[in-house]
């Protein structure tokens, strides 16, 4: 069984059998094949600012792309953002609120794995294009009780194409079902298995060649996208790799690397509803058991009631081959995201006139200054050595002429990574956490730090005064102007909980009140008393972004202020003083209102 561990720790994976070995005087290959799930919002194609680049994306950037070799890669944009892969200029109004087209680009994924063998082995043609995948990754319907759909004019040009593919429907919401009590095959297990059956006789027939001897699968996400992965890798294991035969060929997922993953699709918590709707249920979340390795990190200072964290652990355990290391940081500290500059983190300084000694400093954005590089790194370090043994390795070394002339060590961070690196030991040497807790009580014990240090500064006006507040004001004009509004609403939520008398403006904030966390009162009082060393304030302000203030920012994109505020704090009524929910396993949400067995044992365990 694996234990719970920090970022500064390597991951203990290990390098799973090779599959068959291949002789190239025989004409045989193994295939590689890697697909990236992005986080919400997040798009490397669609949005032009390469230092606002997810680790998911930097991760591709560093997997080999040669299909003639046998390296396929595939990049997935996060929901909320336009789904270009498939010629969708437009993501759907539900994408970044509920993880709407969230299925929409699991089934891409299923059907990318098809068209990488499949161009292999039929000089790089694709076995579905571009106009096939719109449809394939759509919930579009060819009813079969239209008298016209006989008539091809009739349909649309969706229609026509999953007409001709002999479908029904689109694969989206197309899952198995019943009919009065009588199991019905889905239109999506039907196709898969087809297309399956079809590109296995061509993998074994005699005359084919190259012949495939083995196929390795390495998927990785943030986010959203995180929850992507691992369900893609559930539904792959039960549509396609079956009995460990893709196509009739020996292949495994060999890594499945995750960066926070929250899946958060449908109604909100405060709602009533867990999120783990549609396609995101708590069973398909879970890690397949024949995955050889899964490596988790997790953000210990996110306080989004939007972002709870969906642990890998199945209860209080992590299953075998699973690892989950926890990361200080928001959300996006630890999958990337933040662009240098922003919140007036992520910068070095540097002398004005650097031929005048007495010119003063400066500070000037740099991507490599970032938490998020630290757990890229790891991820990057742990993905080797799973293939360390294995005839063809499908990741670019950093080091060589290749990577350099792609960039590829500044995109990883490496010229500062170990300053990084120091910063996070040295946190985690302070904080006075012990080490090896479960996560959820990791996320309520380093939230609590962050929440204190807050409070401190609070009580003594210091906010603005801080250094990360004084360089967003000339860095990151916009993020400044949110960043005082979290303040705002952190020091009213501070006001309301300091007076609990109903004598105090009670009337006026009952609603605002009502929708704090249940433990709001008890956190407060723990902020109140907890002492935070000089040392982890600084780090806190350095390095760890307010994701709560730059969340505000969403709702301003095309609403007026005061509409904005109040589809704010509809989405956010708990304001700061919480602790980040989580999920081990099951649609129970820890760190909230719990069964009270499961609450008493987790007080029972808090330390602080």
């Amino acid at each position: 069984m694996s234990e719970f561990k920090t970022v500064l720790q390597p991951a203990s994976v290990s390098c799973p059998r090779p599959l068959p070995s291949t002789a190239a005087h025989e004409c045989e290959v193994t295939l590689n094949i890697g697909l990236f799930f992005d986080g919400t919002g997040n798009n490397k194609t669609f949005y032009s600012q390469r230092d606002t680049n997810t680790n998911v994306a930097r991760l591709w950037e560093a997997y080999r792309n040669s299909p003639d070799d046998g390296f396929f890669r595939h990049y997935v944009s996060g929901v909320g953002t336009p789904f270009t892969e498939i010629g969708e200029a437009k993501p759907p109004s539900t994408g970044a609120a509920f993880g709407g087209g969230g299925e929409a680009r699991i089934v891409y994924g299923l059907l990318q794995v098809i068209n990488s063998v499949h161009r292999y082995l039929n000089g790089d043609q694709a076995r579905f294009d571009q106009k096939q995948l719109a449809a394939l990754c759509s919930e579009t319907r060819v009813s079969s009780n239209n008298p016209d759909v006989q008539n091809q004019s009739a349909l649309s040009a969706e229609q026509k194409i999953l007409d001709d593919l002999g479908l029904s429907q689109g694969l989206v919401s197309a899952e198995d079902g019943s009919f009065f009590g009588i199991a019905r095959t889905g239109e999506r297990r039907r196709f898969m298995r087809k297309m399956a059956t079809e590109l296995q006789q061509q993998v074994q027939a005699r005359a084919t060649l190259p012949k495939v001897k083995g196929i390795y699968i390495d998927v990785f996400g943030f986010s959203r996208g995180a929850a992507q992965a691992r369900v893609f890798v559930t539904w792959l294991h039960d549509l396609l790799l079956i009995d460990s035969k893709l196509f009739g060929v020996d292949s495994y997922v060999r890594m499945l690397g995750l960066f926070d993953t929250v899946a958060s699709v449908g109604w909100n918590a405060g709602a009533g509803g867990h999120r783990h709707s549609a396609w995101a249920t708590a069973s398909n979340l879970r890690i397949h058991q024949e995955v050889k390795n899964c490596v988790h990190y997790v953000a210990l200072h996110e306080l989004r009631t939007n972002f709870p964290c969906d642990s890998v652990a199945v209860g209080g355990s992590l299953p075998d081959k699973c690892h989950e290391h926890h990361c200080p940081g928001a959300h996006s500290d630890v999958g990337g995201g933040y662009g240098p500059g922003e919140q007036g983190k992520g910068v070095r300084l540097q002398r004005i006139n650097p031929q005048d000694p007495e010119s003063g400093m400066r500070a000037v954005p740099d991507d490599q200054i970032k938490l998020a590089n630290l757990p890229l790194n790891e991820m990057y370090q742990a993905a080797l050595k799973t293939c360390e043994a294995h005839e063809s390795v499908p990741w670019i070394d950093l080091n060589s002429e290749i990577a350099k002339d792609a960039g590829l060590p500044a995109r990883f961070g490496l010229d500062r990574l170990a300053m990084v690196r120091q910063s996070v030991q040295q946190y985690f040497e302070l904080c006075d956490v012990p080490a090896g807790v479960e996560t959820f009580e990791a996320l309520r014990q380093h939230g609590l730090r962050y929440l204190a240090w807050r409070y401190q500064i609070n009580k003594s006006d210091g906010f603005e005064k801080l250094s990360s507040v004084v360089r967003a004001k000339s860095l990151d004009e916009a993020g400044y102007r949110f960043y005082l509004k979290g303040q705002a609403i952190f020091k009213n939520q501070i006001r309301l909980l300091s007076n609990p008398s109903p004598t105090v403006d009670w009337t006026a904030h009952e609603e605002e009140r009502k929708a704090f966390h249940s433990h709001a009162s008890e956190i407060f009082k723990d902020m109140k008393t907890l002492e935070v060393k000089s040392a982890v304030g600084s780090f806190f302000d350095d390095w760890v972004h307010d994701s709560y203030a730059g969340f505000i920012a969403r709702f301003y994109e095309d609403s007026r202020e005061f509409t904005a505020k109040v589809a704010h704090r509809a989405a956010e009524g708990q304001g700061y003083v919480r602790w980040r929910g989580s999920y081990a396993g099951s649609d129970d949400r820890l760190n909230a209102l719990l069964p009270e067995n499961m609450q008493q044992g987790q007080d029972q365990r808090r330390t602080a």
